[in-house]
């Protein structure tokens, strides 16, 4: 049998060194469209935000941009840069919500470095696409969520807490990604 060989894709080695961000739809019972919002860690596989909304805007984008710089404790740039500095790389789809002066004035007070996949770099942004095909069919699909209220509780009552904190990844050598983003081996 042959066996492909396929190209190694984005890899982290430690928590916050590259995020992931993308939106996915999802459709309710009652026939409406929303919109999941996610950032999620490369190296551990975690969501480090989420927002469920009925339209896509770069409001909620930032925000959960954000709640990721909050959650990982990223502090201002310094005027001085050092070499200890770490900078984060943001890797988004070249949709508009990623990209405006908005999203570019905020990440530019941190030392967070926002690139478009498949433009700034050669790579997609597959891992989050991933991760909202994981959400999609192994958790929404199989239950009927009336409305965005429903899927909105759903998501932060069982969703997330079950994929980062109780779900294991063959990917992570059996750890959850609450496990690998904490540091545990």
């Amino acid at each position: 049998k042959i066996q492909r060989k396929y190209e190694e894709g984005i890899r982290a080695t430690a928590p916050n060194q590259k995020w992931h961000a993308d939106i996915t739809e999802f459709q309710t019972a009652d026939g409406k469209i929303s919109y999941i919002y996610f950032v999620m860690d490369n190296f551990a596989r975690y969501i480090t935000s989420w927002r469920v909304a009925d339209k896509i805007c770069a409001k909620i984008r930032l925000d959960t941009f954000a709640e990721s710089i909050i959650n990982a404790g990223i502090k201002l740039k310094t005027k001085r840069k050092k070499k200890t500095d770490i900078t984060t790389e943001l890797i988004v789809d070249g949709a508009s919500e990623n990209n405006n002066g908005v999203v570019e004035t905020f990440i530019e007070k941190y030392p967070v470095e926002k690139v478009v996949a498949l433009k700034d770099i050669l790579k997609s942004n597959a891992m989050v696409e991933s991760v909202n095909k994981i959400i999609k069919y192994d958790y929404l699909f199989r239950k009927k969520l009336q409305n965005q209220t429903q899927l909105t509780n759903y998501m932060g009552d069982f969703v997330i807490t079950d994929y980062n904190d109780k779900r294991p990844h063959g990917s992570l050598s059996g750890l959850t990604p609450l496990e690998a983003y904490g540091g545990r081996k």
